[in-house]
């Protein structure tokens, strides 16, 4: 694995190392370089074919991410309406004891009320 420099052309490099390839492999038969060199770009040598794949993998792994947060959405969704009842009647709780506390004329005609009941 090596990089070329700026602006060289790939047939010559291609050319330049199955040449010195050709002489390890006449001096050592052995050799790992007996099977042949080629040039190609390191992303095509990495990724080769599975580009489209992992394009595809990306939509799908999105897509779960997209259901999970809508599955996320819905669920707080639903807990807020369940819990709507409950805050009402602690709203309801708090104004009572504000109203109770706040302005005692409202209590005294609520305890005269009481006695004309």
């Amino acid at each position: 694995m090596g990089r070329i420099g700026d602006g060289a052309d790939a047939a010559v490099v291609e050319a330049e190392v199955s040449t010195i390839a050709d002489n390890i492999r006449r001096s050592d038969p052995d050799a790992i370089y007996s099977y042949g060199v080629s040039v190609r770009p390191l992303r095509e040598a990495v990724a080769g074919d599975a580009r489209e794949y992992l394009s595809l993998l990306m939509a799908a792994v999105l897509l779960v991410l997209l259901l999970a947060c809508a599955n996320l959405a819905a669920l707080s969704l639903a807990r807020g309406r369940d819990r709507a009842g409950e805050i009402g009647v602690r709203l309801a709780l708090v104004v009572s004891s504000l109203l109770a506390n706040c302005s005692p004329n409202i209590s005294r005609s609520h305890q005269s009320a009481e006695r004309w009941a």
